[in-house]
């Protein structure tokens, strides 16, 4: 009995020592998969199914104890943009869920972009708190937009901001400092707006928007913000951060191709407006009383109260399924006197001109006796140039009507033999006219895999979409040229790309102009 009682006394030890062991192995494990990956997609850095445990090690975010969700400092990190042309899309469930992803070959040729942080945890170059004299500072605050996802930082809207103010006035000297945070929301403005006021900005932008928008489209009256959560006792936290255990989790939890199904089902749905609808709804009548209002109008007061200007920034991409936070913003710009820059007006109003040049350019404008279509009906010419595509490709379209496939991939071919509604041959725009009985919101893809009915050859991981009005009736409607995976002035679903950054900072430069703040610089520049 002794021996047995001797024995069981151990058994704890033995297996405390086991997971000792296992725990030590799977960290080393884990080192192993952070020391070869050299580029993955920003998605790791949130992404809403489950990933292997090791990469929360890899993210750039973290939660901070006096902003809340902030980036680390000292870090660097190379990107991959998934947004475009996808192989295969099974592929994208191995990069994310494998414990050990490889890179597929078309994700592997991607051009990488690029994210570093400075000492204070921010995308920009170090800051000093003492502004040098003579010089005009911007402090932009804001969230991903901000931040300038999928562009280098010389790209970012802020530093074009900079460069454009030198350029418009060059007796003056002029920095625009980032405090754009990935995930950044209002509430985490009023949190960092102290520290940044400390930088003495003689401007500041404040632009938060989209992260709130699920928040002001609910809310029917404004309401106190949370405390911090809970504190969860020892034992819970330690078995919480056993790595053991969440792998276990992940081991269990982890279905095959689940990603590659939520892809599937979501391209049949449109996720907001239609591209060439500017409409930005909004369904709650009291969205200009919301706590993001009433924070917003706080961040604005405190601005102007350090003897600052402040300039709102209402950064989303048109095509999103709400714009509340729209109308909150308006009502401070309206009620503040304050300028504001409405970003999903002015990248509509950008693209569809970049549409209309790049008919002109490709000579495809339609001429005015083609417009007239089949009495009684709607006809619809697709147009897609796949010129950046490899030579033999051929494109096809598929969506949510059965003269388009009722989304089947690679099974409705588009031409560009002068047949079928294209208008020039061999000019690499292939084109396809489609016969519609009625009105109504297309939701479509075009495809250029080699195999019918395959998920294969998809140009992106979000549908198109377009809207069909009652004056389209007895017309030709030319869709305008799209571009093969990729959509005017956007890097992805949610973010513009170079160009698209560079409009927003040409219209923030001219809201500036019209400050009080710059004015009285630019005046007491020309002095001396």
């Amino acid at each position: 009995m002794r021996r047995v009682a001797i024995v069981l006394s151990w058994l704890p030890v033995a297996a405390l020592l086991l997971v000792v062991i296992a725990e030590c192995g799977v960290r080393a494990l884990y080192a192993f998969a952070m020391w070869r990956t050299e580029r993955f997609p920003l998605l790791y850095e949130r992404v809403y199914w489950a990933v292997p445990p090791w990469v929360q090690y890899m993210s750039v975010l973290h939660s901070g104890p006096e902003i809340g969700l902030c980036m680390k400092p000292h870090v660097e990190r190379t990107y991959i943009n998934l947004y475009g042309p996808i192989g295969d899309v099974t592929d994208i469930d191995a990069l994310f869920t494998d414990l050990f992803p490889a890179m597929p070959a078309w994700v592997a040729r991607r051009e990488p972009w690029h994210l570093r942080t400075n000492a204070l945890g921010f995308r920009d170059q170090e800051m000093s708190q003492q502004k040098p004299c003579g010089t005009f500072r911007v402090a932009v605050l804001g969230d991903s937009w901000t931040v300038g996802i999928n562009v280098e930082r010389e790209q970012t809207y802020p530093a074009v901001l900079a460069r454009r103010l030198a350029e418009e006035f060059p007796r003056g000297r002029f920095e625009v400092l980032n405090f754009g945070l990935i995930g950044g929301t209002s509430a985490v403005g009023k949190r960092l707006l102290p520290r940044v006021l400390a930088f003495e900005p003689d401007a500041v932008v404040l632009a938060y928007g989209a992260n709130d928008e699920s928040q002001v489209l609910t809310e029917t009256r404004p309401h106190a913000p949370t405390g911090p959560p809970p504190t969860l006792p020892l034992q819970t936290r330690i078995v919480g951060n056993l790595e053991v255990l969440k792998l276990w989790t992940w081991y269990r939890t982890h279905e095959p191709n689940a990603i590659a199904t939520m892809i599937e089902r979501d391209l049949r749905g449109s996720h907001g407006g239609a591209g060439n609808d500017l409409r930005l709804p909004c369904g709650n009548p009291r969205a200009g009383v919301t706590s993001y209002h009433d924070v917003m109008d706080g961040l604005v007061g405190e601005v102007r109260d350090r003897g600052a200007d402040p300039v709102l920034v209402y950064n989303n991409v048109p095509e999103f399924f709400s714009h509340c936070v729209r109308v909150a913003l308006t009502r401070i710009a309206e009620e503040r006197g304050v300028p504001l820059v409405d970003t999903p007006t002015l990248l509509f109003e950008r693209g569809a001109a970049d549409q209309v040049a790049l008919e002109r350019a490709r000579a495809l404008v339609p001429a005015t006796e083609s417009l007239e279509g089949t009495p009684d009906k709607v006809t619809v010419v697709l147009r897609v140039d796949m010129t950046a595509e490899p030579p033999d490709r051929r494109a096809f379209v598929m969506g949510n009507a059965t003269q388009l496939g009722s989304f089947t991939p690679n099974a409705v071919p588009l031409f560009d033999d002068g047949t079928h509604g294209d208008q020039v041959s061999g000019d690499g725009v292939w084109s396809r006219e489609v016969v519609f009985e009625t009105v109504g919101t297309l939701i479509y893809m075009f495809t250029d895999g080699d195999r019918a009915a395959s998920w294969t050859g998809l140009e992106n991981y979000r549908s198109r979409v377009f809207a069909l009005h009652p004056a389209d009736v007895g017309r030709r409607v030319y869709l305008p040229i799209a571009q093969f995976g990729r959509r005017v002035l956007r890097s992805d679903g949610y973010h513009p790309d170079a160009a698209g950054y560079e409009a927003i900072a040409g219209a923030i430069l001219e809201a500036l102009k019209g400050t009080t703040a710059l004015h009285r610089y630019l005046e007491h520049s020309a002095g001396t």
